[in-house]
């Protein structure tokens, strides 16, 4: 039986100094929920990105690079659609 819908392919990279650390829900395992909001005028875009399934020393890295306190780090949210047929 097939699908009405594709599956969803969602990649996030976080620059942080010295490396960008890209996270991918298909190949890597981990739980990415994504949500935002885009407007069409002068108001910034917001995006929340949460990612489950991090090691501990991951998860510690990126809260030594980029504290809470400290400005976000530049953030790029990929998304996209499994074309079955090709």
């Amino acid at each position: 039986m097939t699908s009405a819908f594709d599956s969803r392919l969602v990649e996030v990279d976080i620059v942080l100094p010295g490396q960008t650390y890209t996270f991918s829900a298909d190949s890597q395992g981990f739980a990415i929920l994504a949500s935002g909001i885009k407007f069409g005028n002068a108001n910034m875009n917001t995006c929340e990105c949460r990612i489950y399934n991090l090691t501990a020393e991951l998860r510690n890295t990126i809260l030594t690079l980029a504290p809470p306190s400290s400005t976000r780090p530049p953030t790029i949210l990929r998304r996209d659609r499994e074309n079955p047929s090709s």
